[in-house]
Protein backbone atom coordinates (compact mmCIF):
# COMPACT_ATOMS: atom_id res chain seq x y z
CA UNK A 1 0.00 0.00 0.00
CA UNK A 2 1.46 3.45 -0.70
CA UNK A 3 1.48 6.63 1.64
CA UNK A 4 -0.88 9.55 0.43
CA UNK A 5 1.98 11.59 -0.34
CA UNK A 6 3.49 8.46 -3.02
CA UNK A 7 -0.20 8.46 -4.13
CA UNK A 8 -0.25 12.36 -5.09
CA UNK A 9 2.87 11.93 -6.50
CA UNK A 10 1.88 9.70 -9.11
CA UNK A 11 -1.35 11.29 -9.81
CA UNK A 12 0.78 14.88 -10.14
CA UNK A 13 3.21 13.04 -12.57
CA UNK A 14 0.67 11.27 -14.71
CA UNK A 15 -1.11 14.49 -15.24
CA UNK A 16 2.81 15.80 -16.57
CA UNK A 17 3.12 15.16 -19.86
CA UNK A 18 7.05 13.74 -19.84
CA UNK A 19 7.46 14.07 -23.15
CA UNK A 20 6.73 18.10 -23.38
CA UNK A 21 9.25 20.78 -22.26
CA UNK A 22 9.28 23.94 -22.78
CA UNK A 23 11.28 25.39 -25.88
CA UNK A 24 11.43 27.74 -28.89
CA UNK A 25 13.07 26.28 -32.26
CA UNK A 26 16.48 27.41 -33.31
CA UNK A 27 14.73 30.11 -36.00
CA UNK A 28 13.06 31.85 -33.08
CA UNK A 29 16.45 32.07 -31.36
CA UNK A 30 17.80 33.39 -34.39
CA UNK A 31 15.17 36.16 -34.32
CA UNK A 32 15.33 37.21 -30.37
CA UNK A 33 19.40 37.26 -30.73
CA UNK A 34 18.87 39.85 -34.11
CA UNK A 35 16.18 41.68 -31.81
CA UNK A 36 18.32 42.39 -29.13
CA UNK A 37 21.22 43.52 -31.30
CA UNK A 38 18.49 45.79 -32.99
CA UNK A 39 17.22 47.28 -30.03
CA UNK A 40 20.74 47.77 -29.53
CA UNK A 41 21.30 49.88 -32.58
CA UNK A 42 17.83 51.91 -32.46
CA UNK A 43 18.99 52.97 -28.70
CA UNK A 44 22.44 53.97 -29.79
CA UNK A 45 24.05 51.37 -27.99
CA UNK A 46 24.93 48.78 -30.34
CA UNK A 47 27.99 47.30 -27.81
CA UNK A 48 24.57 46.53 -24.90
CA UNK A 49 23.23 44.86 -28.54
CA UNK A 50 25.56 42.56 -28.90
CA UNK A 51 26.32 41.76 -25.36
CA UNK A 52 22.82 40.67 -25.14
CA UNK A 53 22.79 38.83 -28.30
CA UNK A 54 25.92 37.93 -27.21
CA UNK A 55 24.14 36.13 -23.80
CA UNK A 56 21.83 34.44 -25.38
CA UNK A 57 23.90 32.49 -27.56
CA UNK A 58 25.44 31.38 -24.48
CA UNK A 59 22.54 30.33 -22.73
CA UNK A 60 21.14 28.36 -25.80
CA UNK A 61 24.65 27.19 -27.38
CA UNK A 62 25.35 25.44 -23.92
CA UNK A 63 22.17 25.29 -22.64
CA UNK A 64 23.43 26.87 -19.29
CA UNK A 65 21.44 28.46 -16.58
CA UNK A 66 21.49 32.11 -16.23
CA UNK A 67 23.81 32.04 -13.39
CA UNK A 68 26.44 29.96 -15.23
CA UNK A 69 26.22 32.16 -17.76
CA UNK A 70 26.53 35.43 -16.36
CA UNK A 71 29.55 34.06 -14.02
CA UNK A 72 31.25 33.23 -16.74
CA UNK A 73 34.78 34.72 -17.64
CA UNK A 74 37.54 34.59 -20.53
CA UNK A 75 39.71 31.78 -18.24
CA UNK A 76 36.10 29.56 -18.31
CA UNK A 77 36.60 28.90 -22.63
CA UNK A 78 38.25 25.92 -22.35
CA UNK A 79 40.07 23.16 -24.97
CA UNK A 80 39.47 19.83 -24.16
CA UNK A 81 39.86 16.36 -25.66
CA UNK A 82 36.22 16.79 -26.94
CA UNK A 83 36.26 20.30 -28.83
CA UNK A 84 35.83 23.75 -26.83
CA UNK A 85 34.04 23.76 -23.33
CA UNK A 86 32.89 26.17 -20.56
CA UNK A 87 33.69 26.09 -17.32
CA UNK A 88 30.80 27.26 -14.54
CA UNK A 89 29.93 26.94 -11.64
CA UNK A 90 26.87 24.78 -11.44
CA UNK A 91 23.84 23.93 -9.59
CA UNK A 92 25.29 23.45 -5.81
CA UNK A 93 28.06 24.86 -6.49
CA UNK A 94 29.73 22.32 -8.22
CA UNK A 95 31.87 22.79 -10.97
CA UNK A 96 31.36 21.49 -14.40
CA UNK A 97 31.86 21.79 -17.87
CA UNK A 98 29.66 22.35 -20.36
CA UNK A 99 30.17 21.60 -24.41
CA UNK A 100 30.16 24.90 -26.83
CA UNK A 101 30.26 25.23 -30.05
CA UNK A 102 33.39 26.58 -32.28
CA UNK A 103 31.27 29.52 -33.68
CA UNK A 104 30.24 29.99 -30.08
CA UNK A 105 33.95 30.32 -28.88
CA UNK A 106 35.12 32.36 -31.84
CA UNK A 107 32.16 35.01 -30.92
CA UNK A 108 33.37 35.06 -26.91
CA UNK A 109 37.19 35.29 -27.49
CA UNK A 110 36.20 38.09 -30.07
CA UNK A 111 34.25 39.66 -27.55
CA UNK A 112 36.58 39.46 -24.84
CA UNK A 113 39.31 41.22 -27.31
CA UNK A 114 37.02 43.64 -28.23
CA UNK A 115 36.33 44.73 -24.64
CA UNK A 116 40.11 43.76 -23.31
CA UNK A 117 38.66 41.43 -20.43
CA UNK A 118 41.26 40.22 -18.65
CA UNK A 119 41.19 36.33 -17.85
CA UNK A 120 39.30 36.88 -14.39
CA UNK A 121 36.43 39.65 -15.41
CA UNK A 122 33.34 38.31 -15.94
CA UNK A 123 31.82 38.23 -19.92
CA UNK A 124 28.56 39.80 -18.80
CA UNK A 125 28.36 42.69 -15.91
CA UNK A 126 24.58 41.70 -15.39
CA UNK A 127 22.07 40.63 -12.39
CA UNK A 128 20.01 37.75 -12.95
CA UNK A 129 16.73 39.94 -12.71
CA UNK A 130 18.64 42.44 -15.58
CA UNK A 131 19.45 39.44 -17.37
CA UNK A 132 15.84 38.27 -17.22
CA UNK A 133 14.58 41.42 -18.06
CA UNK A 134 16.05 41.49 -21.10
CA UNK A 135 15.59 38.65 -22.55
CA UNK A 136 12.33 39.27 -21.44
CA UNK A 137 11.90 42.68 -23.59
CA UNK A 138 13.78 40.98 -26.64
CA UNK A 139 10.88 38.21 -26.70
CA UNK A 140 7.92 40.21 -26.62
CA UNK A 141 9.47 42.44 -28.89
CA UNK A 142 10.24 39.86 -31.34
CA UNK A 143 6.72 38.28 -30.76
CA UNK A 144 8.38 35.02 -29.52
CA UNK A 145 5.63 33.12 -26.89
CA UNK A 146 7.06 31.83 -23.70
CA UNK A 147 5.33 27.97 -24.05
CA UNK A 148 4.07 27.35 -20.59
CA UNK A 149 5.47 25.58 -17.38
CA UNK A 150 9.06 27.06 -17.99
CA UNK A 151 10.97 30.88 -17.44
CA UNK A 152 11.79 32.47 -20.82
CA UNK A 153 15.40 32.77 -19.88
CA UNK A 154 15.14 28.96 -18.82
CA UNK A 155 13.36 28.13 -21.90
CA UNK A 156 16.90 29.01 -23.70
CA UNK A 157 18.66 25.89 -21.36
CA UNK A 158 15.61 23.53 -22.59
CA UNK A 159 15.59 24.87 -26.35
CA UNK A 160 19.51 24.81 -26.75
CA UNK A 161 19.88 20.73 -24.55
CA UNK A 162 16.73 19.75 -27.20
CA UNK A 163 18.34 21.14 -30.45
CA UNK A 164 22.22 19.48 -29.14
CA UNK A 165 20.18 16.49 -29.12
CA UNK A 166 18.46 16.74 -32.11
CA UNK A 167 21.83 16.96 -33.97
CA UNK A 168 24.17 14.82 -32.16
CA UNK A 169 21.63 12.38 -30.21
CA UNK A 170 23.63 13.61 -26.99
CA UNK A 171 22.44 16.88 -25.02
CA UNK A 172 25.84 17.12 -23.44
CA UNK A 173 27.80 17.02 -26.43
Amino acid sequence: MLAPFQENAIVRSQQLSPVTVGHVGIAEVRRLISTLEQLGRERHRPAIGERNGLLVMVLFDAALRVSEGLGLRPQDILRNESGWALQVMGKGHRPRQAAASPSLVARLLAYTNQHALAPRDRLFQLTKGRAWAIIDEGLRTAGIPVPPGVGSVHMLRHSGALWRLALTGNPKA
